[in-house]
């Protein structure tokens, strides 16, 4: 089975540990797994403009790029290769953590957790939350100041959580738990596209990424300087209908947050004021 592309690790070595959470709908081969986490030692490369890259896996001699195959040369390829077949049968867009693989809760010692719908956004830099979450579980709130925009649409935002009251933990009640302080998050409203948003500041301390050969994972790091070989895998389900354009105001590049209060580039958040109260207030009706 060919390994999947990975960043070089440190001093080129095998990872020590992979932890893997099986979807219950549709589980793939643990064997995919197991190939996106080998890591082989990586050779150094120089482009002729100068730029350095690193290869695992490089063939002897010339090769041709997937590009240049004949389409009878794609179709005997797919047919002898059962996951490059699912994988190019399989759209992709954005993703959803493994159900239960993603709970936040109060912070101070609580260990009851509640599992929303979540979205992992590579390209957002404040997490949202919807307000259908909010009442339900009785989150902390208050009135905010900050501005969301999509591309072409302003976005109606009057609350933020009280995030410092709020965790965020990845793999509740594993070996490889990992319990995040949660960062800025604006409460928005309801959308059949997710529960709760997590942006870039989360998920920053654990150096998350995505692949999506042979199937879609999610990987982090719980110590990554103290155990730097040490990585966590999680099966993470595709989203249909979610794809990196503006869908019912919400998608992927529309959620980064900037303190400058003229920023026109779709997807910002500004935040001109500071805001007028730290104390937790009630939920205000969301507009629909």
């Amino acid at each position: 089975m060919r390994s999947a592309t990975r960043p070089v690790s440190r001093g080129g070595q095998k990872s020590r540990a992979t932890a893997r959470l099986r979807s219950s709908r549709s589980p793939p081969p643990a064997a995919a797994v197991a190939a996106t986490a080998k890591v082989e030692p990586a050779a150094k490369h120089r482009a002729a403009n100068g730029v350095e890259y690193f290869v695992c896996g490089d063939p002897k001699g010339a090769f041709d790029t997937i590009v240049s195959l004949t389409q009878q040369r794609k179709q005997q390829l797919l047919a002898a290769d059962a996951e490059a077949s699912l994988y190019f049968g399989t759209p992709q867009h954005m993703f959803y953590y493994t159900e239960s693989s993603i709970g936040i809760s109060i912070s101070g010692g609580s260990v009851t957790f509640f599992y929303p719908r979540s979205l992992r956004d590579h390209s957002a830099t404040i997490n949202l939350i919807t307000w259908r979450m909010v009442k339900a579980y009785g989150l902390p709130v208050r009135p905010t100041t900050k501005r969301l925009s999509t591309g072409a649409d302003q976005v109606e935002v009057t609350h933020e959580l009280a995030h410092e009251q709020l965790s965020v933990c990845l793999l509740p009640g594993s070996r490889h738990a990992v319990r995040l302080p949660m960062t800025e998050t604006l409460v928005v409203k309801d959308t059949p596209l997710f529960d709760f948003l997590a942006s870039n500041p989360q998920m920053h301390v654990v150096a998350d990424f995505v692949t999506t050969y042979p199937v879609p994972q999610l990987h982090f790091r719980p110590n990554v300087l103290e155990h730097p070989e040490l990585l966590v895998t999680i099966l993470v389900r595709n989203a249909p209908g979610v794809r990196p354009a503006a869908v019912h105001c919400f998608a992927a590049c529309c959620t980064s947050f900037s303190e400058s209060t003229d920023a026109k580039l779709g997807g910002d958040v500004t935040a001109p004021a500071s805001l007028s109260s730290s104390r937790a207030a009630a939920p205000a009706r969301s507009s629909r």
